[in-house]
C-alpha cells in the first residue's frame, strides 16, 4: 500500500511547482520530499514530472494521478484539521502559506490589497477569467476566488463580499457646457461620443442603453483593452466615454481625472463581489480570516 504521506508530498509538489517550495510547505528537508518523489515515481513506473529550469512541470502521467488523488487526499487531511482542533480548540492554524489568491488584476490592486497590505497574509495572485479560476480553484490549484461569477459547482461555496455598481463617465474636456437634462437629452449626447470598453461586447453598455433609452448602441467603439484600470486612464485622455465599476470610476471622480456624465447606478442591476472557496476547506481559518479582512 502507497502511503498517503507520499501522495501529500506529491500534491504539495504539483501546486508549488518545485521540490524546494514544497519542502517548505511540508516542513520537510528537501532531500526528503525529493527521495519520496522518487520513491512514489518508481512504484507508479513512470516519472510524474519533468525538471526544467521553470521547475517541476507535470508529465500527462502525473497529470493523470492528480486528478485521481487530491480530492481524497485533501478531504483525508480536512478530517485530520477537524480531529485536531476539536482535540485542542486552541491549537494554532497550520494551514500552509501563502494563501493562494485567483482574481482580476483591478479588483486586486483597487479593492484587495489596499485591504491586505496591514494583514499579516502572505498571497499568491493569479489573474484570469472566473471560469479558468474556478476550475483552478476546484483542483485545489488556488485557495480562493474573487469575482462577480458565482461558482457553478457543488464542490465550491462563496460568500459575498461587496455590491458591485458602474457609473457613466467621460473625459474633463469633453464636458457639456450644457449638461443634459434628461434621458433623451443624454442619448443625444452619447450618440455623438466614442467609447472605450473592457470587451467588444461591451454587455454593460448594452444594457444600459436597452434600459434607459430602449434603443440598440449606436455609437463608436473606439478603444478596447481588458484593463479597467487603462479603460479609466483612456478616459481621462480624451480617447472617449465609458461605463465603469464605481470601484474603479468613483476615485477617478473624486480626484477630477473623469466626469460623472449621468448617474447610471439604478438603470444597470448590481453585481456582488463574492469570494469562492472549497467546501473542503470551510473549517480552515486562513479563509475566514481573509474575508474578514476584505469585507472591512
Amino acid at each position: 500500500m502507497i502511503s498517503a504521506e507520499l501522495f501529500r508530498n506529491f500534491l504539495t509538489i504539483y501546486r508549488e511547482g518545485s521540490v524546494s517550495s514544497a519542502a517548505r510547505s511540508r516542513h520537510l528537508t528537501q532531500s526528503a520530499v525529493s527521495q519520496q518523489l522518487s520513491n512514489l515515481e518508481e512504484m507508479m513506473g513512470a516519472p510524474l514530472f519533468q525538471r526544467t529550469v521553470r521547475g517541476m512541470v507535470p508529465t500527462s502521467r502525473g497529470k493523470s494521478l492528480y486528478d485521481q488523488v487530491f480530492e481524497s487526499i485533501d478531504k483525508l487531511d480536512q478530517v485530520s484539521r477537524v480531529i485536531l482542533k476539536n482535540a485542542d480548540p486552541k491549537a494554532p492554524d497550520r494551514s500552509p502559506a501563502p494563501i493562494r489568491i485567483g482574481t482580476s488584476p483591478d479588483y486586486f490592486d483597487v479593492c484587495a490589497l489596499p485591504r491586505l497590505k496591514t494583514k499579516d497574509f502572505a498571497c499568491i495572485v493569479t489573474f484570469g477569467e472566473p471560469r479558468e479560476l474556478h476550475t483552478l480553484l476546484q483542483s485545489g490549484m488556488l485557495d480562493v476566488v474573487i469575482s462577480v461569477a458565482k461558482p457553478t459547482v457543488r464542490a465550491l461555496q462563496y460568500r459575498i463580499l461587496a455590491e458591485k455598481r458602474y457609473v457613466l463617465i467621460g473625459p474633463p474636456s469633453a464636458k457639456p457646457k450644457r449638461p443634459p437634462r434628461s434621458l433623451n437629452d443624454l442619448a443625444k449626447w452619447l450618440k455623438h461620443q466614442s467609447w472605450v470598453g473592457y470587451s467588444v461586447e461591451l454587455p454593460n453598455t448594452r444594457r444600459f442603453w436597452q434600459q434607459a433609452f430602449g434603443l440598440r448602441l449606436e455609437s463608436r467603439l473606439r478603444f478596447v483593452v481588458p484593463d479597467l484600470r487603462t479603460v479609466v486612464h483612456a478616459v481621462e485622455q480624451g480617447i472617449g466615454v465609458s461605463i465603469v465599476p464605481d470601484f474603479i470610476g468613483n476615485p477617478a471622480i473624486a480626484q477630477k481625472r473623469v466626469f460623472e456624465i449621468w448617474p447610471i447606478k439604478d438603470l444597470i442591476p448590481p453585481e456582488h463581489w463574492t469570494i469562492a472557496f472549497r467546501e473542503l476547506d470551510t473549517d480552515r481559518p486562513r479563509i475566514a480570516q481573509l474575508v474578514e479582512a476584505l469585507t472591512q
